[in-house]
């Protein structure tokens, strides 16, 4: 029998399996976003001694303990030009309230100089038809005295005291929009944690590239005046959940949306609960129906996973052809394009990894990479088979 086969065919098959191997690999968010600590176009970043007086909302819900255990942490950041820590809760939310009474007793014990102040304001109980969340973010702006507003979530918190600090350098007069990068919790689980740096991955190049698209995270900076004179969330006020996605698609503009990567200016969230990142993603294929550029943005997507399965099927069909017809130039074609495939693959996901410091398997990283597309598939029967009217306030 003749092992050693040099025909057309093998030569073709073998340079197709090695091309795969070195471009597939490469089709992939964390290959083509190259981290720097920030992206702001061509000005210049703001030095310490004129950071702008800014505010940030908070909008807790029935989580009492999250504000307990985080509030802390926004009024002890050291931030000189001065801010103010908004707090938007439900009226008649005596256990929130208290919360935040002793937080500020504690906080004015142990600080002698602090930058912050703390102002509550009220959503009333009679609001009906329309998101609470939203209503409470849209009085939260409209409650702030400054330009710059801060939306973000009790359930993180700052990595550092600097977060304030670093997200505001990039408020520059020829920019509109601040995001930043909230990072899950080291005990959450791997996949989540994986599959959260994955999407902010592709929303980070657009948001340099292109104009961009929505929020991963929840660590945003907007101006005030945008959201006031385009009637903040106006259009989409019936619709449960989105509310970082709609601000992001609503009010960016090109090339004026600055990016904040550095450790600095990254906010931890609290491990989620393995039904709410299930809830996240049934709820974002509602919120996309309503979103602009949601075709462009999920095109890259599916052409990166058409990349990657497209490869892992060539190679099986490759491995049934080898077995029936055994040939060792091919078989080392075969050989060498797995192993630059792994290569390559195994340097990209170790690196995109490092640049947000995640701890996890570069061999459960490749996992989860694979296994993406049919957990989302999964995601999307749970939408196609929902009651419609679970995503939106108005029931009928």
């Amino acid at each position: 029998m003749k092992f050693v086969i040099i025909d057309n065919f093998t030569i073709v098959a073998s340079l197709v399996l090695l091309l795969l191997g070195i471009v597939t690999p490469m089709l992939h968010p964390f290959f083509r976003f190259k981290k720097r600590n920030s992206y702001y176009g061509d000005g210049a970043l703001v030095d310490s001694a004129n950071l702008p007086p800014l505010s940030i909302v908070l909008t807790p819900f029935d989580d009492t303990s999250s504000l307990q255990d985080n509030l802390p942490a926004f009024l002890r950041q050291n931030y000189p030009a001065g801010y103010q820590v908004v707090v938007v809760i439900e009226d008649g939310d005596h256990e929130a309230e208290e919360v935040i009474a002793q937080t500020i007793s504690e906080h004015q014990a142990e600080n002698t100089t602090s930058y912050s102040q703390l102002y509550v304001t009220y959503i009333p109980k009679s609001s009906r038809y329309l998101s609470r969340k939203k209503l409470a973010i849209t009085l939260g702006i409209k409650a702030v005295k400054t330009e710059w507003v801060v939306l973000t979530e009790v359930t993180c918190h700052p990595a550092t005291e600097k977060w304030l600090k670093s997200m505001a350098s990039h408020c520059t007069d020829d920019i509109n929009m601040v995001k930043g990068y909230s990072k899950y919790h080291e005990v959450s689980p791997a996949f989540e944690r994986y599959d959260h740096i994955n999407s902010a991955y592709y929303l980070m190049r657009e948001d340099i590239r292109n104009i961009a698209y929505r929020s991963e995270s929840h660590n945003l900076i907007i101006r005030k005046s945008d959201f006031m004179t385009q009637d903040g969330f106006l259009g989409n006020l019936h619709l449960m959940r989105g509310e970082y996605d709609f601000i992001v698609n609503k009010f960016a503009q090109k090339g004026k949306t600055a990016l904040a990567i550095d450790s600095d200016s990254w906010l931890i969230d609290d491990q989620p609960l393995r039904k709410s990142r299930k809830d996240h993603h049934i709820f974002y294929m509602e919120t996309r129906r309503h979103l602009a550029r949601c075709t462009m943005h999920r095109l890259l997507f599916v052409l990166d996973q058409i990349a990657l399965h497209s490869y892992i099927l060539l190679f099986i069909a490759a491995i049934i052809l080898q077995v029936i017809k055994t040939n060792l130039v091919f078989g080392i074609a075969m050989l060498v394009s797995i192993i630059t495939w792994h290569t390559l693959r195994f340097i990209i996901l170790r690196r995109g990894l490092r640049n947000f410091d995640e701890q996890m398997s570069i061999f459960g990283a490749n996992y989860y990479d694979i296994s993406m597309i049919w957990r989302n598939f999964g995601y999307w029967l749970h939408h196609r088979m929902a009651n419609k009217q679970d995503f939106i306030t108005h029931k009928l």
